[in-house]
Order: structure tokens, then C-alpha cells, then sequence
């Protein structure tokens, strides 16, 4: 049963991450298109219980699952290029593994194991999980609010109950979907930006070398730790990375649709850890300097505000507006 519960969730996730795709407007191959879909779906999905505790609905299993429902039925409204992403995926789906890359997707697929597992089998332990976002989660399912209980304790020995409710939105959503210590949403990240990244790797590099990467990447004892502690970082270098990613497409291609969609990522990053914000605005000298010739002042000035506004307000609305 919790099997189906999590294919259906993260089915749902898919549908919520084509449905920013097509709003964006953003075309990429499908060995793209799919991690990243799940990635966005991720991201969408832990901003409607913190959406739905702003307006004082009660976080119960039916409000939250159906506000995931009509999120995602609001964000593919758009029909037309919602089935054209869902067609082109079907049409062209090809996957072919190279006999060297067996050893590399071999060992690389038992190490995403073990991190799948842990965050599965074994319950939160981080200090800053448990005295911050996993409580929160915990009494917020018994009393359907992330203004619970939780902060009649004394809290001045620390600050983790005030920190974005992304996770603690995510804990809520899976605790819900039938897994008591949540954090399997980190695996959904993990395992979709590993796709994602060797795509990337494989587009400019040999399989061989773009698998050795991987392995390198995957091998850094910090690095690999994030995969199944559920704590922040781990998915604000995820988004951080998308968003810069996607920026060096727009300098390339000239289209404000990855402009757009870059600032977005970024706003997503900044939800996850506010002092990204601090990162955002550092971007600009780099978009003045790479765009100065081609644009005018005022279109200089309408990149850096473009790219900076999503960060400012998600900084805003959950820093400022719910602590």
C-alpha cells in the first residue's frame, strides 16, 4: 500500500512539473524533461501546505491531497502545450545503455540504494530536523497546523522552528501519504537530479567519462550524507545549481523563457535557504556584464529585477510574513 501511495504521489508530482514546464514554456529533450519535471513537482508541492497554513486552512489529509489535485489541474490548464509536452515524451522515448556503462550504472544504482533505504527505514536524526521542521510536521498532522503546541516549549536555544516551511510542508505531505518519518521527497531529488545531471555530463562528454564523474560527485562523503539527512541543503544546492544552469541557457540562446524560468529556480532555492537571496543579487553584475551589449540600460535594469524578484518575495512571504 505505501508502495502505490508513493508511485501515485510522485506521479502527481510529474503531472504538477510538466505543468510548470508548459507555463514556462520550456522544451528539452525527454532525458531532461522527466528528471526535471519531477523536480519542479517536488518544489510546487511543498508550497501548498504552507500556502494553505497562510490562509488558515486546516492542514488535514483531504485539504492538503486536494489542494495538490487542483494545483495540479490549475498548472496544466493550458492544454494544448501541456499535451504537446506529454506527446512528444511518448514519441520519442529511447533508452539505450552502452556495455561500459554498466559497471558505472551498476555501482551508482547501489549507492542510490542505500541512501533510498536510510531515508525510508530509519527516522530522522539530525539536530535541526527534530527540534525544527520534523516536529513541526509531527504535531501539525495531529492538530492540523504548523502553529502548534510546538511553540509553547522555550525555544531559545534554537532558531530551527523558524526556518522556511519547506520541509516541514514536504514531512506533512508524506506523513500523510502513509510514511511516518516523511523524507522519502528527498529521494525523489536525489535520484531525479542524478538523471539529470548525467544527461548534462553525457551532452558535452564521453558515457565513460560523464560515469566516472557521477561516481567521483556521488563519492563526496558531504555531499552523499545530504542524500538521506532531510535538511536543507542538500535541496538548495539542487535548485541553486538548476537555476544558474538555466541562466547560462538564456546568455546562450537569448530566450526569456529560461530567464524567467532561472529566476523562478532561484526564488525556489532562496524558499528552501533565505540567505540565497544574498547569492541572487550577486548574479546581477554577471547579467550586466554579459548582456551591456546588446541591451539597453532599461533592459539591463529589467533582466536584474526579472531575475532578483522571485527571491525577494518567497524571502519575504516566508521569512518575513510567517515568522
Amino acid at each position: 500500500m505505501n508502495i502505490l501511495a508513493l508511485l501515485l504521489l510522485t506521479l502527481l508530482q510529474f503531472i504538477l512539473g510538466i505543468g510548470v514546464l508548459a507555463l514556462f514554456n520550456i522544451s528539452l529533450r525527454n532525458g531532461l524533461k522527466i528528471p526535471l519535471a519531477l523536480l519542479l513537482g517536488v518544489a510546487v508541492s511543498s508550497f501548498v501546505p504552507f500556502l494553505l497554513q497562510l490562509l488558515y486552512v486546516p492542514l488535514t489529509a483531504f485539504s492538503v491531497f486536494s489542494a495538490l489535485v487542483m494545483t495540479a489541474l490549475l498548472l496544466n490548464l493550458n492544454m494544448a502545450r501541456t499535451a504537446e509536452l506529454w506527446g512528444a515524451m511518448f514519441r520519442n522515448i529511447r533508452f539505450t545503455v552502452k556495455l561500459y556503462e554498466l559497471p558505472f550504472i551498476l555501482l551508482i544504482t547501489a549507492i542510490v540504494f542505500i541512501s533510498v533505504w536510510r531515508c525510508y527505514y530509519l527516522p530522522p536524526t539530525p539536530r535541526d530536523l527534530t527540534s525544527g521542521p520534523e516536529v513541526l510536521a509531527e504535531y501539525a498532522v495531529r492538530e492540523h497546523t504548523m502553529i502548534n503546541s510546538v511553540f509553547n516549549v522555550d525555544l531559545d536555544s534554537t532558531n530551527n522552528p523558524y526556518k522556511p516551511a519547506f520541509i516541514t510542508s514536504l514531512q506533512i505531505i508524506y506523513k500523510y501519504a502513509g510514511f511516518p518519518f516523511g523524507q522519502l521527497w528527498l529521494c525523489v531529488i536525489f535520484v531525479s537530479f542524478m538523471l539529470l545531471l548525467y544527461q548534462l555530463l553525457c551532452e558535452n562528454l564521453h558515457r565513460l567519462l560523464a560515469g566516472m564523474l557521477l561516481l567521483c560527485f556521488l563519492a563526496i562523503p558531504e555531499m552523499y550524507a545530504y542524500t538521506f539527512m532531510a535538511l536543507f541543503d542538500y535541496s538548495n544546492a539542487v535548485f541553486f545549481f538548476l537555476s544558474v544552469y538555466c541562466l547560462t541557457r538564456y546568455f546562450g540562446e537569448q530566450s526569456r523563457s529560461y530567464l524567467y524560468f532561472a529566476a523562478w529556480l532561484m526564488g525556489i532555492a532562496t524558499y528552501i535557504r533565505p540567505e540565497t537571496l544574498v547569492l541572487a543579487f550577486f548574479f546581477i553584475p554577471l547579467l550586466v556584464y554579459r548582456q551591456w551589449r546588446s541591451q539597453t540600460i532599461g533592459q539591463l535594469v529589467q533582466d536584474a529585477a526579472t531575475f532578483v524578484t522571485p527571491a525577494v518575495l518567497l524571502y519575504a512571504v516566508s521569512v518575513v510574513c510567517y515568522n
